[in-house]
């Protein structure tokens, strides 16, 4: 049940994640990288590969945007 309740809490960090600033002066403004805990992204890898992937694209578009390494 615990591991629910950690999908549902990374699912609306990456909802909310999208409700920052559109302009280049705030762009990270409420966006953040998803770090989600080793054992919960084991966990994440095998019953969402979906989810993993769509953390995975989000981490990777901030990088490519200079949000943060």
């Amino acid at each position: 049940m615990n591991a629910i309740k950690v999908l549902l809490a990374l699912s609306c960090a990456l909802v909310l994640a999208g409700c920052g600033a559109t302009t280049n002066a705030g762009k990270a403004e409420g966006f953040s990288k998803l770090t989600p805990a080793p054992a919960t992204r084991t966990y994440i890898v095998k019953a969402d590969p979906v989810f993993a992937g769509q953390v995975a694209a989000h981490n990777g578009y901030g990088r490519s945007q200079g949000l943060w390494e």
